[in-house]
């Protein structure tokens, strides 16, 4: 379970909240997210059973190098847009482990995500957010919103993990570099 205390769960929840509650305009739009490619009878499907939105991962874990673009994300959009689903996100999902910082560290505290992985750096939270906003320009890709996945996992990234206190610095980082991005960004996540 993600451990996060005080204000930050009490904003994660209202953010949870906020965008369960359907607005008029788009109370019976039908969505789901994916993660992983899928075939063209899949898209076809989902089409005629009327989902209009598709929330796709743009960005992963990958904690072998540091957090990347996701492979499928260029591919699954654009088979999404041929088969005529008519709003698509994109969600990143970073990379984000412990890192204990010796003297010269380069983050801003001295526990940088929240898991353990030996010999790889999670990118930064500002370089893994590059990547993904580049990502998406350099391919023209028109995304109605942003999300940013907030789930534990364990194995080798053991995502979320902390403690609330080292949990809470995190997520305000990148809810930090998230804001001024000056994108529609919304925050899910489970466990």
């Amino acid at each position: 379970m993600v451990k996060f205390s005080g204000n930050l769960a009490r904003l994660v929840l209202g953010v949870g909240l906020v965008a369960a509650l359907p607005t008029k305009r788009a109370a019976n739009l039908k969505a789901f997210d994916i993660s992983e490619p899928q075939s063209s009878s899949f898209w076809s499907c989902v089409v005629s059973d009327g989902y209009g939105k598709a929330v796709i991962r743009g960005y992963q874990q990958a904690c072998g190098v540091g957090g990347e673009v996701d492979p499928n994300f260029l591919t699954s959009y654009k088979a999404a847009k041929a088969a005529g689903v008519s709003k698509v996100d994109g969600y990143m999902f970073p990379c984000t482990y412990i890192l204990i910082c010796p003297a010269l560290c380069m983050f801003s505290y001295p526990l940088q995500g929240t898991g353990t992985q030996s010999g790889t750096v999670c990118k930064s939270p500002q370089t893994q957010l590059d990547e993904f906003l580049d990502y998406i320009g350099d391919n023209s890709m028109d995304l109605e919103y942003l999300w940013f996945d907030v789930e534990p996992t364990s194995g080798a990234c053991n995502a979320w993990n902390l403690s609330p206190s080292s949990n809470l610095a995190l997520a305000q980082e990148w809810v930090s570099i998230l804001k001024a991005s000056e994108l529609k960004w919304g925050i899910y996540g489970n466990g």
